[in-house]
């Protein structure tokens, strides 16, 4: 009831239902998905946007969701791609980060964003793939054996100790 009030007198701007922001902020789409589906996790290409690993803006936002999650509300979600992923996968490596507008918003780690990649190398473009590898690789801030981890929880092992045996 206050929050209908507010927003009736624009002391709030009603984003949609349950989300208010002050007058004059601007939400964006990371901000309005994470609080739509707060156990969504960016993840794949939109993570690698997120983490500076690729120059392109993503069409489509990429999120992964638990294997057990019902995900029909968010379907109407315009450019969303949900993937699912077993509880012990989807748990692994998930932190935050600021969007673009400086809203705080979950997102996997860059090991696990790399190995998510490689993971699903032929579903994605192979320029993003190739450019993302070689950023992260360069990055003085890397943790090589959380990445190990992280491949050998995904059964990639092998993949991944070969594209950075080429570029390390």
């Amino acid at each position: 009831m206050y929050l209908t009030r507010m927003a009736q007198s624009g002391e709030l701007k009603r984003v949609q239902s349950g989300i208010y922001v002050l007058p004059g902020t601007t939400l964006d789409e990371f901000a309005e998905i994470h609080y739509r589906c707060p156990k969504a996790v960016y993840s794949h290409g939109t993570a690698l946007f997120l983490h500076d690993l690729s120059d392109r803006t993503p069409l489509k936002y990429t999120v992964t969701l638990p294997s057990s999650y019902n995900a029909t509300h968010l379907l109407s979600v315009e450019n969303l791609e949900i993937k699912k992923s077993i509880p012990v996968i989807y748990a692994a490596g998930i932190t935050t980060i600021a969007s673009p507008n400086g809203f705080i918003v979950p997102v996997y780690n860059m090991e696990k964003t790399i190995c998510d990649v490689v993971r699903n190398k032929d579903n994605m473009d192979y320029q993003v793939v190739t450019d993302a590898l070689k950023l992260f690789s360069k990055r003085p801030v890397k943790n090589l054996t959380r990445l190990m981890q992280y491949a050998k929880l995904l059964r990639i092992e092998s993949a991944i100790r070969t594209y950075f045996e080429v570029l390390l």
